[in-house]
Parts: structure tokens; sequence; C-alpha cells
């Protein structure tokens, strides 16, 4: 008790004013308009065929890091950290595809998606160099990757152009227990603005965390199947078929150097941060129930969204250990 009171303190210096204003309502409401199966289905077949980027979305504090040091161990696949290189051309890919639908002219849309999707598999492949010339990976014994990852979390919401530029693109999202992940997310001192404002109070951390699950439905709803999911729990209990399971996914042959990912430097550590390696663990799971009572008030706040049956949608794997 006396901890987590502490801990409330932290989270008032710096508090910015939060307004729940529905603005994750709004966006989601304007992506389904947009963002239909009528829209998906008559332009994938001009999208590009690479399946060269890989894309991790989702919720921070889920479990995406060891998902990307599994991909990353791979001595096929670098991961790009989490500077998205899609994520910065949103807004120029937005504007030009929506300039191309203006003309009603089927080849200037066509003509949009390729340029733009060339753009990022090059943006992607150059940052990846730079990486390599800033000796990064010094230690790993990378060839020249076939896959690049881009773990941006904030892509959940541009899945749409995701798929528009890149059909046949790998999407995996890591899935946590929401009273865990939310838990984890209001302890966590985040340095984004954003994330700081959005989870520092009980309040706006359910608006938040109701927010990205509306906007998980909206793409398993819109793309049903075009997003692998992976529980948390199941990938550290399961590690071994899970990790199988997601090499599989990317069309890449299976390689032991995986089982080892903690002993490798990988793109996990960001220019700025050293993230911790260390093998797989269950200690996390269900670590909000220490502080059960104080976090009552949350799990009221959450509703509905304070569980979750989503599980592995990996093709070929299903899960049968421990219930969580």
């Amino acid at each position: 008790q006396v901890a987590f009171e502490y801990l409330e303190k932290a989270q008032t210096f710096g508090l910015a004013p939060y307004a729940n204003n529905n603005e994750t309502t709004q966006k989601v409401a304007a992506l389904r308009q947009v963002f239909t199966p009528v829209l998906f289905n008559s332009l994938k077949q001009y999208g590009s065929r690479s399946r060269m980027p890989i894309f991790i979305v989702g919720s921070p504090r889920s479990g995406s890091t060891l998902l990307e040091r599994i991909l990353d161990a791979h001595p096929l696949i670098g991961g790009l950290s989490e500077d998205s290189v899609l994520n910065g051309r949103v807004a120029k890919i937005q504007n030009e595809l929506s300039d191309a639908i203006k003309t009603n002219n089927l080849q200037d849309v066509v003509s949009t998606i390729s340029i733009n999707a060339n753009e990022i598999e090059r943006g992607m492949r150059e940052r990846y160099n730079r990486m390599k010339a800033d000796r990064f990976f010094d230690g790993d014994d990378k060839i020249e990757p076939l896959r690049l990852v881009d773990k941006q979390l904030t892509n959940m919401g541009n899945i749409g152009f995701i798929r528009l530029l890149f059909p046949k693109a790998v999407i995996f999202s890591v899935v946590r227990e929401p009273m865990d992940n939310v838990f984890s997310n209001f302890k966590h001192d985040f340095k984004s603005p954003g994330l700081a404002k959005s989870t520092q109070t009980f309040e706006s951390i359910a608006d938040w965390y109701a927010g990205y699950r509306e906007e998980m439905k909206l793409w398993d709803e819109v793309l049903p199947g075009g997003i692998y999911h992976i529980r948390y729990e199941e990938m550290v209990h399961d590690f071994e078929r899970i990790a199988r399971a997601v090499i599989a996914a990317t069309g890449l042959a299976w390689d032991d150097a995986i089982l080892d990912f903690h002993t490798k430097k990988q793109a996990t550590n960001t220019y700025s941060t050293t993230q911790v390696k260390e093998k797989v663990y269950t200690g996390s799971i269900h670590s909000w129930k220490k502080y059960e009572s104080e976090l009552q008030p949350l799990k009221n706040a959450l509703g509905k969204y304070a569980t979750c049956d989503v599980t592995t949608t990996l093709p070929g794997y299903s899960y049968s250990g421990p219930s969580w």
C-alpha cells in the first residue's frame, strides 16, 4: 500500500490536464468510413508484392519488445528499433492518395501506391544501413536481411495504409492481460508527452486503453485475419512453439539461434536506451494483483475492457498450456 501511494504521488509530477474529448471514438469512426472491405478488395492487387517489411503494432508494455527480439535474432531479419519510416510519411501518403482518388483515374491511384511503397522500402533499407554503419550491430553475425521490422506501436492507426501499400506484409500485434498491461503503463515513466499524458491517471489510461481496443476490433472486422495476434501470456509459457510459428509466418526457415535471442545485441536497443537482455520469464503475469484493492477503481473504469479473450492467431498454432 505504501509503495502504491508513492507511485500515485510520482504520477502527479508534471501532470498535464487531461480532457476526454472522444478523439479516439471520432478517429475510429473516420477510419471505418474510409477503410472499408470494398476499398481493400478493389485495390489489394495493386499494392507492392514485397514481404520485406514486418510491422509490430499494439499497446506499449504488452510484450512487443520480446517479439522484436525473437524476430531480430534470425540472421535474415533486422530490427529497426522504434523509429518508423512509415509513420513519418503517413501524412504524405494520405494526401497523395486522396489527390489520386479525386482524379477518378485508377492508374493515378496505382502509381501513388507503388511510389510510396517503394519509398518506404528504400527508407527502411537506408535506415538499416545507417545503423550498420554506426556499428550498431557489432557482435551480430548478420548478413543482408530479407526482412526488416518496423516496431512503432502507434502504427495500429495506420494499418489501413500498410495494407494498401503492402498487402503481403506481415503485421503482428502482441496482446497482454488488460490489467497487467494498463498497470504497467501507469507505473512507467514515458518520455513521449502524448503517452505520458494518457497514462498518468486512471481516467486517462482507461480512456486510452479503450481506444486501443476499439482500433484493434476495427481492423479485425475490416481485415479479418490481416493481423497476427500473439497473446503475451502464451508467448512466455510456450516460447519455442510461438517463436517457430512467428518465423514461419514471415516465410523464412527456422534458425536455432533464435532460442538464444537474449545473448545477442539487437536493434531493440534504440540509440538512446539499452534494453535489458534476459531470458523469457513469467513473473510479470498477474502482477497487478499485488495491488488489487488499490487498482479496483482502474478496473471499474475499464469496464468491459478489463478482460480480453484474444488468443494467439498465428497460422498452424494452437495454445494448450496453463490458463491465464
